[in-house]
């Protein structure tokens, strides 16, 4: 799987946790209630620990957090970040989650979670996850998965080419094999609903105002241009006159759209 850097991952923590939708959360925290303690909860691609952050007051009873990631600086920085609720417990383990043994690495879980994660994998990886899953009748929070929507106001020409660049370039290699992109929602929520399980699937749009957390907004649109460049390369100045103009906007709303999907076993 290939890494996000901690200065991006701190810089769209705000964004995430305003993103969240409240009645998945709602439904996660009285789910949690009902469960036996402490619960024992997998945070794949843990990142620098925004996942466990921001359920804080959301999983009120002890739980003992399995942070998973491949990359040891940004486990490193999810540790120091741990507080911990009195009772629970923090393991880490340093992993390639496009090769793990998943059936090995969620064993005795009750509860995975993972924001920001479904859309870079691919239609076999998340194949191999919902099989873990099943199995063990695993609980799971796919949070803040892409799902192609992508607007700005006021609008400029050339947003429907740095869009269709972006969703595009979802669709590519991330680790994984061929990325779902936009379509991982969805795939995930397909198979939870043949099975049975309770599915609640809800937006948890970014909706961002410039010119607020600059650093956030400059990290995004780089990354947008540099995903519209590789798809077309003939359009590079166009493409940086974009950014230029709209950094230097100073009543610009950016909505970035997200899912929550919280599937509950039988």
């Amino acid at each position: 799987m290939r890494g996000f850097s901690a200065g991006w991952l701190e810089a769209r923590a705000d964004w995430d946790r305003a993103a969240l939708s409240r009645k998945v959360l709602a439904r996660l925290a009285s789910w949690c209630g009902e469960h036996r303690e402490p619960l024992a909860i997998a945070d794949l691609g843990c990142g620098t620990g925004n996942g466990f952050s921001v359920l804080d007051g959301v999983i009120t009873v002890p739980a003992s957090w399995h942070l998973v990631d491949a990359d040891p600086g940004l486990l490193d920085h999810a540790r120091r970040r741990w507080t911990g609720r009195t009772g629970s417990t923090l393991r880490l383990t340093r992993c390639d989650l496009a090769r793990a043994d998943l059936d090995r690495l969620l064993a005795g879980t009750d509860l995975v979670t993972a924001f920001a994660l479904l859309d870079l994998v691919s239609a076999a990886w998340l194949e191999r996850l919902w099989r873990a899953l099943g199995r063990s009748g695993t609980a799971v929070l796919a949070a803040l998965t892409y799902d192609g929507r992508l607007s700005w106001s006021p609008t400029d020409p050339l947003d429907g080419v740095v869009r269709d660049g972006l969703n595009r370039h979802q669709r590519r290699d991330k680790g994984f094999g061929g990325a779902l992109g936009p379509r991982a929602a969805s795939a995930l929520a397909h198979r939870a609903r043949a099975a049975g399980w309770t599915v609640l699937v809800r937006r948890s749009d970014w909706v961002l105002h410039s010119p607020g957390n600059r650093a956030g907004f400059e990290t995004l649109f780089d990354g947008w241009v540099s995903a519209a460049g590789e798809l077309h390369p003939g359009l590079g100045p166009e493409l940086a006159a974009w950014r230029e103009r709209r950094l230097g906007e100073k009543h610009l709303v950016v909505r970035v759209g997200h899912r929550d999907l919280l599937a509950l076993p039988r």
